[in-house]
């Protein structure tokens, strides 16, 4: 019996503890395959079968996504510079297709007064193919006045008074309406010229600028000559990157955000433009129809008064 409790403690002493990590037994560590060392502890993966990640793997990230910003943001001056150019020349063809439609307008008017004209003579023409008519019967079959006709003559001068005052009355009112017509064709759309000027009055390409926010000129939808509201310090650094000595990186230009902020402001100010000239010139070509219609039935009218005097001279 003793015996073999010597023998118990000798094994369990020869053994170990079954609890105690490998290469935790001994200061020197555990003793591997064919002897060999090794000083890896517990839970660690094996270099082999699996991938070690780089130590500057985040840094590679950063740095290409610094690149990419830039990158992005050099895209987006380019394309809103040439957005705001192509929305510059949609503009120059809007405010000719405008001066074209105006000038339609008074010409049309023009040509209002002109028919007004042409009626008041036609009237004229009419009395004086009746007074022939009158006359050329004295030759052939003698007459004598009618005391009872005074009436009718009365009415009849009473009638060509009141003729030629409405004539003289539509005179002044094409006048109006031509003074209207021009005050309604120069509110049609603003000048292009003026829209994108400077302080100085002077036109404004787009592209980058020295001056401030502050000096640029219309851009604002709500007006032709709205300051645009300059982005704060606090948003332009927001968006702007700070330098990096790592990378030999300058801090980025400030400017940058700035004309990125002032294109999209006077996009937006030319789309609200482009939109006002479509508006206008529709109800611009309405009124043009409309005169026409009337033209077309004034000219119908003084057509027949026409045809009538001609008709009394062929019969004289």
């Amino acid at each position: 019996m003793d015996d073999y409790r010597k023998y118990r403690n000798q094994t369990t002493s020869n053994q170990g503890n079954p609890w105690q990590p490998r290469n935790a037994q001994g200061a020197s560590g555990s003793t591997g395959y064919n002897g060999s060392s090794s000083s890896q502890s517990y839970g660690q993966s094996s270099p082999m079968g699996s991938q070690q990640y780089p130590a500057n793997a985040d840094q590679e990230e950063y740095d290409y996504a610094r690149r990419q910003i830039r990158s992005v943001k050099q895209d987006t001056l380019a394309s809103s510079r040439n957005a705001l150019r192509t929305l510059q020349e949609t503009e120059q063809v809007g405010a000719q297709a405008i001066n074209t439609v105006g000038n339609q307008t008074l010409q049309l008017t023009d040509t209002t007064r002109q028919l007004n004209l042409a009626n008041l003579h036609t009237d004229v023409a009419l009395d004086k193919t009746a007074e022939l008519k009158r006359l050329n019967r004295h030759f052939m079959i003698p007459s004598f006045k009618n005391p009872f006709s005074k009436a009718k003559q009365r009415e009849k001068e009473l009638k060509r008074q009141q003729a030629h005052q409405e004539a003289l009355d539509s005179k002044k009112s094409i006048s109006v309406q031509r003074t209207q017509d021009q005050q309604r064709v120069m509110n049609m759309g603003c000048d292009p010229s003026q829209r994108f000027a400077n302080g100085d009055g002077e036109a404004k390409e787009a592209g980058p600028s020295n001056q401030t926010m502050n000096q640029g000129g219309y851009g604002s939808p709500g007006g032709y000559r709205g300051q645009i509201p300059a982005l704060s310090a606090e948003e332009r650094a927001r968006y702007t990157l700070k330098a990096d000595p790592n990378l030999g990186e300058e801090e980025e230009d400030p400017e940058l955000e700035n004309e990125i902020h002032r294109n999209n402001h006077e996009m937006l100010g030319a789309l609200s433009n482009l939109k006002k000239m479509g508006i206008n010139m529709n109800s611009e070509l309405k009124i043009q129809n409309e005169r026409l219609s009337e033209m077309a039935d004034r000219s119908d009218k003084i057509s027949g008064k026409i045809n009538v005097s001609q008709y009394r001279v062929d019969k004289m």
